[in-house]
């Protein structure tokens, strides 16, 4: 890589280090996703453990698994827990086509005779060849302060908001219903 990235991934680890987690960060870890740099590996794991972080974290951990690091393995199975990244460290750590990888996996997806496929959330079904492994669901959570935030643009004066996504029609709609209790 040039030093231009270099110098750039260092600024948007640095803005990551400074930031005290209230900020919006995630188009950060997008940024890191996207522009696809393992030499930075460590900081990458700092970054993908801190919860304050919040979602900021998953494309970080979609990298991690993209480098197909074995040595990353371990590191990815200890975020399994987290459940605000764990959809990602299953994407992540599907990269490495291992059957003892799989195994830890399998406690956190679903078999298919109980998928359900209806639940509020993405759902990504895993197969390997024409062997149907399981599903994932990935879904966003309200943050705790959205119903206060919206209750106070209304106190403003603001009669009517809407929400952008680009998740499906029912998933929206449940996370609006969420928001009107």
């Amino acid at each position: 890589m040039g030093y231009g990235q270099d110098k750039l991934i260092q600024l948007i680890i640095d803005a990551f280090k400074k930031s005290n987690g209230e900020e919006n960060l995630w188009q950060y870890g997008d940024l890191l996703y996207r522009m696809k740099n393992y030499d930075y590996m460590d900081e990458y794991e700092k970054i993908a453990k801190e919860t304050k972080y919040a979602s900021a974290r998953q494309m970080v951990v979609a990298l991690i698994g993209e480098s197909k690091k074995e040595a990353e393995i371990p590191f990815l199975i200890s975020l399994l827990e987290d459940e605000e990244i764990e959809g990602h460290v299953i994407w992540a750590l599907s990269n490495y086509r291992k059957s003892e990888v799989y195994e830890i996996m399998q406690k956190y997806i679903d078999h298919p005779r109980k998928c359900n496929c209806h639940i509020n959330g993405t759902v990504i079904h895993i197969s390997e060849g024409s062997d149907y492994l399981g599903h994932i669901v990935i879904s966003d959570e309200v943050k705790p302060d959205s119903k206060e935030a919206i209750a106070d643009l209304k106190a403003l004066g603001i009669a009517k908001t809407v929400m952008l996504t680009g998740d499906r029609r029912e998933i929206a709609e449940a996370v609006g219903r969420e928001l009107q209790k």
